[in-house]
């Protein structure tokens, strides 16, 4: 399970850094999760749920109405 969730990881990284960011790195979440939908061929819930698992990597923070994520690991 840790090298299925290492390549997930790696996965979210790629869709993270094909992402357009802001000055501070921060990308929205939901555009960067619909991405992330899309490489690893899964429904937005599946995704959300494997996000969840592994958000321990990605900063969030609330600006507004909207969530944005930073990727922190490395």
């Amino acid at each position: 399970q840790s090298l299925s969730n290492n390549n997930r990881l790696n996965q979210f990284k790629q869709s993270y850094f094909d992402s357009t960011k802001d000055d501070e790195g921060f990308t929205e979440k939901t555009p960067f999760l619909g991405k992330c939908a899309k490489l690893l061929q899964l429904s937005p819930k599946q995704t959300y749920l494997n996000y969840n698992k592994l958000s321990e990597e990605f900063e969030e923070v609330k600006k507004g109405r909207t969530v944005w994520v930073k990727y922190i690991g490395d």
